[in-house]
């Protein structure tokens, strides 16, 4: 699974998830990204805070911190897990982060899953049939 998680927060975020059986996936700096790990199933959290603007960036440390993420990624509707709130991340956003993931890291290749990813989102937004590969 993956999410977005404002970096002030991000330390906060990677307690409570150890604290309930997650640990820890260093193969990413954790200043750039949090990673955790709990009966094989890897949660990333991908970290992002707010320029002058007030636009959405990427937050963090790394070659990537502070360039902008796609206009009104955060525009979705609101979704709950429990008591919390989080924005989700509009479709159009979702398709472009996906789409240039491979662009920006190449070491990281598009996999199926976003190709098939793609495909549903495109099928919500144009009232279509998914066609997945």
């Amino acid at each position: 699974m993956d999410w977005f998680c404002w970096a002030a927060d991000a330390g906060r975020f990677a307690a409570a998830l150890h604290a309930r059986g997650y640990s820890a996936d260093l193969r990413v700096p954790p200043e750039i990204q949090r990673d955790l790990v709990r009966d094989g199933v890897e949660v990333s959290f991908a970290l992002i805070a707010q320029d002058a603007q007030g636009r959405v960036v990427v937050g963090g440390a790394g070659p990537w911190a502070g360039s902008a993420y796609p206009d009104g990624m955060l525009t979705g509707p609101t979704g709950r897990l429990g008591a919390v709130t989080c924005p989700i991340i509009s479709p159009r956003a979702q398709i472009e982060l996906k789409e240039m993931y491979p662009v920006w890291m190449p070491e990281r290749p598009r996999r199926p899953k976003d190709r098939d990813d793609v495909a549903r989102l495109r099928s919500v937004l144009d009232g279509s049939p998914a066609s997945p590969s």
